[in-house]
């Protein structure tokens, strides 16, 4: 660089262009930091998946899966089938609202999965001992199918973790009918999605109301117990999932769309496994030959439970389930970095910016190809650190914001300079 060119650098900056370019950057992180407080209070109030406000974040966020998403080796889905109950489209088969007669119908379905030979079952249910009455022989049913697998078929079944009740700060996960887990056999999971579904939760912190201590403990997730059961060692063979797991961190994850992730109708595949049995539907060729070795996700579809705003857009909870295991299978999570981190290579991006403004002051053709120089760059910073190395980066918010402002100061400076100086008397 030549020994002119920095003298006038440092000339423009003593002559308060540093205060305006720190001043700009610090008000920018003040309305990322603002609306970042903003997102995540509409997110603890609930607003639910039909809220405006939380649907255009996640619209905004078809930026992030398209980064994600964007390496050479691209989501595929390789370990899981979605087997779905789905009253629309099956009127024969019981919803969640006959909680009774579902459980017989869930019965009949785990009986045929079991004759799939499938590596896991998972259940993206839970069984409230309250909502059946005692001796109910749809209830009875289910338990005996539960323990027929014993010993054949690891199964992951779901419990809910009461995030709006808390003793002592701790949310309480809600009671279950269903025995002891056993290891090696019958594990337990939470249902419960993050707010922010472009992260994957691996562990809640829950007392258990059937617990008289009322001591803390650790719950996995359905998913991070469906991928353990699927692959042994999971965590010894892979450090950073390990470090996540023992960090209570929330990953980030790229995601497979619905269309995406093979699925059938429960009853396609108890017709499929039982003989005699008139099916009203089209027999699905091989069906059961496609449900062997894989983590089977049974999930229910309904227009008004368990939906949620992602980046995939509105989805049912047992799809993002899926997603969750082919992820931690596929070891596509990425670590976020810590906040500071983003906000000091949004500086370095501003400030590079300013730079190439400074130096190229006389010539707007060279100062918007510098511009864009910078901007290419770090976006191939962003794919590196997050293809290739697994951290979550994004100064893009804080960045973006700064060039709005500066960009608007811009303007009022030329605004300014065009306005008719007063005539002299």
């Amino acid at each position: 660089m030549a020994p002119g060119v920095l003298t006038a650098i440092r000339a423009r900056f003593r002559a308060a262009k540093a205060r305006r370019f720190l001043v700009i950057f610090v008000l920018a992180c003040g309305v990322v930091y603002a609306l970042e407080a903003i997102f995540d209070a509409a997110l603890e109030k609930a607003l639910g998946p039909h809220s405006t406000i939380v649907q255009s974040v996640f619209s905004l966020s078809g930026v992030y899966q398209r980064l994600v998403t964007s390496g050479p080796r691209k989501p595929v889905p390789r370990d899981v089938v979605v087997v779905e109950i789905d009253p629309r489209r099956e009127p024969a088969v019981a919803s969640m609202y006959a909680a009774c007669r579902q459980r017989r119908f869930m019965a009949q379905l785990v009986g045929a999965l079991e004759m799939a030979s499938p590596a896991v079952i998972v259940i993206d249910k839970y069984y409230r001992p309250e909502s059946c009455p005692d001796n109910d022989p749809g209830t009875v049913e289910l338990l005996a199918a539960f323990k027929r697998l014993q010993g054949r078929v690891p199964l992951v079944i779901g419990r809910r973790v009461q995030e709006d009740t808390t003793v002592g700060g701790v949310p309480v996960v809600e009671p279950t009918l269903l025995f002891s887990p056993s290891p090696g056999w019958l594990f337990e999971g939470a249902v419960n999605v993050d707010p922010d579904s472009r992260r994957l939760p691996l562990r809640w912190t829950v007392l258990d109301a059937a617990d008289s201590n009322r001591t803390p403990k650790v719950l996995p997730t359905l998913a991070l117990q469906a991928s353990r059961a699927f692959a042994t060692h999971l965590e010894a063979r892979h450090a950073r999932l390990r470090r996540l797991v023992q960090r209570d961190e929330h990953p980030f994850i790229s995601f497979l769309p619905a269309s995406e992730i093979p699925a059938y109708l429960a009853g396609d595949v108890i017709c499929a496994a039982s003989e005699g049995i008139a099916c009203t539907r089209k027999p699905v060729p091989d069906i059961l030959r496609h449900l062997r070795a894989r983590v089977v996700v049974i999930g229910e579809n309904s227009s008004e439970q368990d939906i949620h705003a992602s980046v995939i857009g509105r989805t049912s909870g047992h799809v993002l389930q899926a997603n969750y295991i082919e992820a931690l299978l596929d070891q596509r999570y990425f670590e976020a970095v810590p906040g500071a981190v983003d906000y000091l290579v949004g500086f370095i991006i501003f400030a590079l910016i300013e730079l190439v403004s400074l130096m190229y002051h006389d010539s707007i053709w060279r100062t918007a190809l510098g511009t864009v120089i910078v901007l290419i760059a770090s976006v191939g910073l962003l794919y590196c650190v997050i293809v290739h190395f697994g951290w979550y980066l994004n100064p893009a918010p804080v960045s973006l914001v700064a060039l709005i402002i500066k960009a608007s100061d811009l303007g009022l400076s030329a605004v300014r300079k065009l306005e008719p100086r007063g005539q002299a008397a």
